[in-house]
């Protein structure tokens, strides 16, 4: 709105310099007449307030543009530019208190295979670049709907709104396969990445089931990479189990 503002202003200050050329060129050699000295004044005065007014509109507009960029990065995970974990978090929170048991939701955790490998072998430039070009991959394959954070590590949630389990599991093989084939060289090195995912299904649910429903696809996710790796397991209750890496 402010932006907006700002526009018609600048746009009312060019009309007016257009009024005021007009009015010298029609009384080139010619003694101004009152009217037209009047008219004159009131450019002038014109001037003189739009002027003020844009000297106080753009400070205030730099200063909105420079906070929202402050917000931005409070929020964004500065290496992927996915929404952190406190963001995430608040987010999905909120959606949840807002659609209490209206929408069935899945919760999926997704972990790169064997990262620690990845950085051991070829360096951590190479991890970097493989933690983006997944970011990259959910960003593309995943809808608007959908909820993307950086969890910490090579860990990402996913919080799907208004989605069955079936069309879920559909998404998760898309997104497997879509890393698997397209991130087998990274950087130029041949990393074979993959991807293993856990996911739960909620159809009743408020805002502070969004850790629990957490655990519970980080535990499918768990048993995915103790299967192998490279899997997706939906809704599987664990036993006592230790974590893998």
């Amino acid at each position: 709105m402010l932006s907006r503002l700002l526009q018609g202003v600048l746009l009312l200050h060019a009309l007016a310099m257009l009024a005021e050329i007009k009015l010298y060129i029609d009384q080139w050699q010619l003694t101004l007449t009152r009217d037209v000295e009047f008219y004159l004044q009131l450019i002038l005065i014109s001037h003189l307030l739009l002027t003020t007014i844009t000297s106080m509109l753009l400070p205030l507009l730099l200063f909105i543009h420079r906070e929202q960029q402050l917000v931005m990065q409070a929020d964004r995970d500065e290496l992927t530019q996915l929404p952190n974990r406190r963001h995430f978090l608040r987010e999905s929170s909120a959606f949840m208190a807002k659609n209490t048991g209206s929408l069935p939701v899945i919760i999926m955790m997704l972990d790169l295979d064997h990262f620690k490998s990845i950085n051991d072998t070829f360096g951590h430039a190479v991890g970097d670049a493989a933690l983006k070009h997944v970011a990259r991959i959910l960003e593309i394959e995943l809808r608007k709907s959908d909820f993307i954070g950086r969890m910490g590590g090579e860990e990402f949630a996913i919080v799907m709104p208004d989605t069955t389990e079936d069309e879920a599991r559909t998404i998760a093989e898309r997104l497997r396969q879509k890393v698997e084939l397209q991130a087998r060289v990274v950087e130029g090195n041949q990393v074979n990445l993959t991807i293993s995912i856990g996911a739960t299904h909620s159809s009743k649910h408020n805002s502070s089931d969004v850790q629990v429903l957490l655990k519970r696809a980080d535990d499918a996710l768990f048993e995915a990479k103790r299967r192998g790796r490279n899997q997706i397991i939906f809704n599987y209750t664990p036993n006592n189990s230790k974590s893998v890496v």
